[in-house]
C-alpha cells in the first residue's frame, strides 16, 4: 500500500521491490489475466500516477507500509 504522508519519502527500488514481493505472492492470484510489468512499464506507471520525482529516484510525501499495517500507519510506526 501507497499513501500520502508529507515528509516522508519512498525511493523508487522500494517500491519495485514491493511491487515485485506483492506479485509473486498475490498479484498472479488476483489478476491471472494480467502479465507482470516490466521495470520500464512498471516506473511509467508510477510516474503517471505520483509524478516524475526530481532527482528521478524519491517520490517524496509518499510511504509504502507493510501489509497487516492499519492504513496512514508506515511500518515503522506500527
Amino acid at each position: 500500500m501507497i499513501y500520502q504522508d508529507q515528509g516522508l519519502e519512498v525511493r523508487f527500488k522500494e517500491l519495485w521491490a514491493a511491487y515485485e514481493s506483492w506479485w509473486d505472492t498475490a498479484g498472479l492470484k488476483a489478476f491471472p489475466k494480467e502479465k507482470k510489468l516490466h521495470l520500464h512499464e512498471f516506473n511509467d506507471a508510477i510516474n503517471d500516477q505520483f509524478g516524475k520525482p526530481e532527482d528521478g529516484f524519491t517520490y517524496r510525501g509518499w510511504a509504502l507500509a507493510r501489509p497487516g499495517s492499519e492504513p496512514n500507519t508506515p511500518w515503522w510506526r506500527r
